[in-house]
């Protein structure tokens, strides 16, 4: 009999920690993307390699070696980014950034929060990347776009909402710990924080692509041009005439006349009497100065460089431009 209770209580225990174990085994996020090497601890304690389209579970924590990037997305319409040396834990609508860097957009229709060692963050909407260091315990939100509370971990009193273009700083040998007043980010410091994000932010530094002109076809032979050059192509020699030495083609609205005069201090030869050496002028197009305008114009537009930005960071970068 203390046999059977024994066994039966052995294995009511089996079943109410795996009963346990199912609920915390809920799936709330998928992996979009995986450049490097990066690892999840499951919330049973066994370690696997990520893949792309894996499925998180609640309590499960990822690890991202060094050089490493990935991006998934939760079930709040939330993605996030995390670069090489980050340790991360997710919960149900909030995320643990235990170390390292994360870049968080969300799109959330409920309260979503990630938490510090010491710093709190609540948000719905908007981006901001949240940086963690172990080594100080010194927390730092930037905000990209849209706004968020931060707050003290362990006292929510004094919440500061940071808006776009701006970042805080949570430093526990600063102001006894609590967020410092929000201050307005550089470029220069922007550009560093998204430099370390290269699969979800388009360089800041990269001009447009230049495309050639469509009427200007390709030459036959290979030639050296200098960039935003103009090469005026002369017409050809036409086959020799029999009874001339060598002949070339005369511009179509040229009157043949029998007598040779000249004007000016240059020599004009007109067609229909034979000359030793015939001098002929040839004349541009007519529509050489219009052709020279449009393709100049289009050379000073390809010329121009200008930074490119994402939809999202569009107009913080208009906002930093005019401060």
């Amino acid at each position: 009999m203390k046999t059977f209770r024994t066994k039966l209580k052995i294995s009511l225990t089996v079943a109410l920690t795996l009963g346990v174990l199912n609920v915390w085994a809920k799936p709330i996020a998928q992996i979009q993307e995986v450049k490097g090497l990066a690892f999840v601890i499951t919330p049973t304690g066994n370690t696997k390699k990520i893949k792309a389209n894996d499925l998180i579970e609640e309590r499960a924590e990822l690890l991202v070696e060094e050089g490493t990037q990935i991006s998934l997305n939760d079930y709040y319409n939330t993605t996030y980014h995390l670069t090489g040396g980050t340790h991360v834990k997710f919960f149900d609508r909030s995320i643990q950034l235990k170390k390292g860097k994360t870049w968080v957009k969300a799109k959330s229709r409920v309260p979503l929060s990630m938490t510090t060692a010491n710093g709190n963050v609540e948000y719905t909407g908007g981006q901001f990347i949240a940086t963690f260091d172990q080594a100080s315990n010194r927390s730092q939100i930037l905000v990209v776009q849209g706004h968020v509370d931060v707050t003290n971990i362990l006292d929510k009193d004094l919440r500061y909402t940071v808006d776009q273009g701006n970042f805080t700083v949570i430093d526990p040998e600063v102001d006894n710990g609590l967020p410092r007043v929000p201050t307005k980010v550089g470029m220069a410091s922007l550009n560093s924080a998204l430099k370390e994000f290269e699969m979800s932010a388009t360089p800041m530094t990269t001009s447009r692509p230049s495309r050639s002109l469509a009427s200007v076809r390709p030459l036959e032979t290979p030639m050296e041009v200098k960039k935003g050059e103009i090469i005026f192509m002369t017409s050809s020699k036409l086959p020799r005439v029999v009874g001339e030495k060598s002949s070339k083609r005369a511009p179509a609205s040229v009157v043949p006349k029998k007598t040779v005069t000249s004007w000016g201090p240059a020599e004009i030869s007109y067609y229909g009497q034979k000359q030793e050496h015939p001098k002929i002028f040839s004349r541009n197009p007519a529509s050489t100065s219009q052709s020279e305008v449009q393709v100049d114009n289009t050379l000073k537009k390809a010329s121009e460089v200008r930074p490119v930005y994402s939809n999202e960071l569009e107009s913080l970068v208009n906002e930093l431009k005019s401060y």
